[in-house]
């Protein structure tokens, strides 16, 4: 994404739906292990999807089973990724823009 004028970088309001793929992550797992968790789903997003779009939203549901809710809601439009340290856990799903919708009301990660 580049900067605005002013040094400050565009609203993801400003920018075009369709440009973005998003990261859902989970609020309870610890921070270090959502940024990896994010990590994760965008390269398995990568690796089945190609190059992904220019914009990143990282968001955070409350609880796996928050994800798990949404996961089952955009069946199939969804990368996942169950993290093998925590038992196969649900930690993180990649969502492209046709899911923005869907989406659009999930807080951003903290």
């Amino acid at each position: 994404m580049t900067q605005e004028a002013g040094g400050s970088c565009p609203s993801p309001r400003d920018v075009p739906r369709t440009d973005r793929l998003y990261a859902i992550t989970r609020a309870d797992l610890s921070a270090g292990l959502r940024a990896a968790q994010v990590g994760h789903v965008l390269i398995a997003w990568v690796l089945k999807h190609g190059e992904p779009c220019e914009n990143l939203v990282v968001l955070q549901v409350p609880s796996r089973f928050a994800l798990e809710e949404l996961e089952k809601r955009l069946a199939g439009r969804v990368e996942p990724f169950h993290e093998p340290d925590l038992g196969g856990q649900l930690t993180a799903i990649a969502a492209g823009p046709e899911c923005w919708r869907e989406v659009s009301a999930i807080g951003l990660m903290r």
